[in-house]
């Protein structure tokens, strides 16, 4: 049958990107770490404005096997066609470092670093991560620090383990809800924006981490994007 017509997720309009008509030649490169991106999908542009770089343990780039990349990339590139979503900023310029395997999984705090690295020297301006865990690392957290004093502004989720309430409610430390005062990285490092979850109707999201480090919040409840085709 014919594609469904083209639908505007909503949190386009919650961030004011509605009618946005950015020059991609002129706007900056934004750099996707995650799982990959499904190139020559029908819905998000291809080589001509977009590049990657493979991991030799979880694969090429130019795939996704979580389709999770893909999801993440879409949301911020989607084309403005007659088919799909539109993203916030369509056919901007992009590189993608995968450091996710086709199971959602990845190990080391190497990887992360080498990615930002390549992020850097590939010329982005953004680099865009929905990803981390509770640990800090030394070596990250300086990775980071160069990166901005280079320019370049790092945005990190702010977590999945939260219980959607501020932390000092809770004083007593071993209350389960204190899980949501408890920092992720690399959204808790001071050069990293931590960005919180928010639905349609701008309330926060149960699951979403809520602390010291939070500096704003974004669309990331039931959000439509792109996934894999085939």
């Amino acid at each position: 049958g014919e594609p469904a017509a083209e639908v505007v997720p909503y949190g386009v309009s919650m961030v004011q990107a509605e009618g946005f008509l950015g020059s991609v030649a002129s706007g900056v490169k934004v750099c996707v770490i995650d799982s990959g991106y499904d190139l020559g999908h029908e819905d998000k542009p291809g080589t001509d404005v977009v590049t990657g770089t493979d991991d030799p343990g979880a694969g090429p780039w130019s795939q996704d096997g979580s389709s999770h990349g893909t999801h993440v990339s879409g949301t911020i590139n989607a084309l403005d066609n007659e088919i799909g979503v539109i993203g916030v900023f369509p056919s901007v310029q992009m590189h993608i470092v995968r450091v996710f395997g086709n199971d959602g999984n990845w190990a080391y705090s190497s990887e992360l670093i080498n990615a930002v690295d390549d992020c850097v020297s590939n010329g982005a301006r953004v680099i865009n991560m929905s990803l981390g865990g509770p640990r800090p690392s030394v070596l990250e957290n300086a990775v980071f620090l160069h990166a901005q004093k280079q320019g370049v502004l790092s945005i990190a989720a702010a977590g999945n383990g939260g219980a959607g309430r501020v932390c000092d409610i809770f004083t007593d430390p071993s209350h389960p809800e204190r899980q949501a005062c408890k920092l992720h990285y690399p959204s808790g490092y001071d050069s990293v924006v931590s960005v919180a979850a928010v639905d349609s109707a701008a309330v926060v999201a149960s699951f979403s981490q809520i602390n010291s480090k939070v500096e704003i919040a974004a669309p990331g409840v039931s959000v439509l994007s792109t996934v894999p085709t085939g």
